[in-house]
């Protein structure tokens, strides 16, 4: 007798065999080895396993290279966290480089991009949940919508501080 509607698993019926018998994808040997003290990104690379998303990531970046090389556009799609966590001077040089062609963001990216631009500072996300949401600069969903955006020549969030005479207009 139990106090419990489900009763206890039964292990009587099952059947186990050695673990050294069993297929695997991945063994010990596959695992990656750590690259030398400041080795390059190819070396890098060449550390990872053979497998699964180490092979994809190899893959993409011959892909990458080839299409550079015969000239066809690469374009990449990005979300918000890209921009919030200061990759845009990465993603300029990859632009700069020609790894680049053309970049679709959702639209936390357009806002992480646009505050670098105007303020060149991101708000802090986090917020207790009593907290009222609201934007951090008012004025911003008027500035990104205008016909005539703040003048920028380069995304704010590729930049390392916004030039000196830039300044926000208002609408």
């Amino acid at each position: 007798m139990t106090i419990y509607s489900i009763l206890p698993l039964q292990f009587g019926q099952i059947e186990t065999y050695p673990l050294a018998s069993r297929k695997s994808k991945v063994t010990v040997a596959d695992f990656a080895k750590p690259p030398a003290p400041n080795s390059s990104l190819k070396n890098f690379l060449n550390s990872l396993p053979n497998f699964l998303a180490a092979n994809d990531l190899r893959d993409l970046l011959s892909a990458i290279h080839s299409a550079k090389r015969v000239r066809k556009q690469i374009l990449w799609g990005i979300g918000g966290h890209v921009i919030k966590t200061g990759l845009g001077p990465v993603l300029n040089d990859l632009i700069r480089r020609g790894f680049v062609s053309g970049i679709a963001m959702n639209g936390a990216a357009l806002i992480h991009d646009f505050e670098i631009a105007c303020a060149a500072t991101l708000p802090r996300t986090w917020k207790p949940a009593s907290a009222p949401v609201h934007s951090a600069w008012p004025a911003k969903p008027a500035l990104i919508s205008t016909k005539s955006p703040p003048p920028l020549r380069t995304p704010a969030s590729v930049m390392a501080k916004p030039p000196e005479n830039f300044s926000p207009r208002a609408n």
